[in-house]
């Protein structure tokens, strides 16, 4: 599939949920960090819960906008129990023709890092609350949060100019 085989509405759609989602995840990091400063190795248990649900959640937030393109953009994605980590794997990667990588490739191990913590946190993380359990994730979180933002400026300036040149009159169109 193209991005011109796209319908201009689910274009302007798909852009509308770029932006709505990278608004969330500064929401989150900004929240997150100001935790992790308040977090020492006394942390209290609301506070690491806390610091649990908001990297569980930019994680989710991050990983449905990256179904979401890849569905819009390349049809179809595979569905099955590890579907979102062949998702996020292909979300570093550019597709010729279609869609450039949404996330940079120096983020992949910490996006693969976040996604071992909230596979943790989901299955286990409640019964063991102790701030060495989220050290891994939050650790490159900083930097990381900062290089989506980026990444997602770019996914919408991308998805912005897709638009811009599929309303402009065919003969104003860049060939």
């Amino acid at each position: 599939m193209s991005v011109q085989a796209v319908p201009l509405a689910d274009l302007r759609m798909l852009a509308g949920e770029a932006a709505a989602t990278r608004g969330r995840l500064r929401d989150l990091s900004v929240e997150l960090l100001a935790l992790d400063q308040e977090a020492g190795a006394a942390a209290m248990r609301p506070s690491l819960a806390l610091l649990s649900v908001d990297l569980s959640s930019f994680y989710t937030e991050l990983e449905s906008l990256v179904v979401r393109v890849l569905a819009f953009l390349e049809g179809s994605i595979a569905l099955g129990e590890s579907s979102s980590a062949t998702a996020m794997r292909m979300a570093f990667v550019p597709v010729d023709g279609i869609r450039p990588a949404i996330l940079r490739l120096e983020t992949q191990d910490a996006v693969d890092e976040l996604r071992r913590f909230r596979l943790f946190f989901r299955q286990a993380y409640a019964f063991d609350l102790r701030i060495e359990n989220l050290r891994p994730a939050l650790g490159p979180f900083r930097r990381v949060s900062e290089l989506i933002d980026e990444d997602l400026e770019r996914l919408g300036a991308y998805l912005s100019d897709v638009i811009r040149d599929r309303q402009a009159p065919p003969a104003a169109r860049p060939r």
